[in-house]
């Protein structure tokens, strides 16, 4: 089953101190879409996802981090960091 760090996802939220309505908005999606992202009770889409990232303005590590939260990553290896 896919899973996000929702945790996660909402620390680096606060830390750009965005309200759900600006960051909604900053990622062009509907708010809807984005609370039912926060309240887990959907997975973001690709899409959604992308734009989450482009609007937070996350790094790779951080993107990994939120989105492939199983997934062990290794900054010193380049992009091939991904491994199971």
């Amino acid at each position: 089953m896919y899973e996000i760090d929702y945790e996660l996802l909402l620390k680096y939220i606060r830390e750009k101190d965005l309200s759900y309505v600006d960051l909604a908005n900053a990622a062009h999606i509907s708010r809807t879409s984005l609370y039912n992202v926060i309240d887990g009770k959907n997975c973001p889409s690709h899409y959604v996802a992308v734009n989450l990232i482009e609007a937070l303005g996350l790094t790779l590590e951080d993107t990994a981090a939120i989105f492939y939260p199983n997934i062990k990553f290794k900054k010193e290896i380049g992009h091939e960091q991904f491994t199971y």
